[in-house]
């Protein structure tokens, strides 16, 4: 996962029918996996040349649950 590049590991996660929301500060939630995807850590990750944003997920953040 941390080298599928963000667009298409979204795309093939909402194909599988999960919702995501996206968040524009690194963190994209996954709230009926309760699972957490971001790309806000100091590591040196390549950007995007279309967005400017970093191109891969960096960690994984997992919860019991996630607020909205």
């Amino acid at each position: 996962m941390f080298r599928t590049p963000k667009r298409e590991l979204r795309r093939a996660i909402e194909s599988r029918g999960h919702v995501i929301d996206y968040d524009d500060a690194g963190f994209d939630g996954i709230p009926d996996l309760d699972v957490i995807l971001a790309n806000a850590s100091s590591q040196d990750v390549p950007a995007d040349p279309r967005t400017g944003f970093p191109r891969y997920f960096d960690y994984v953040l997992v919860a019991t649950e996630i607020a909205p």
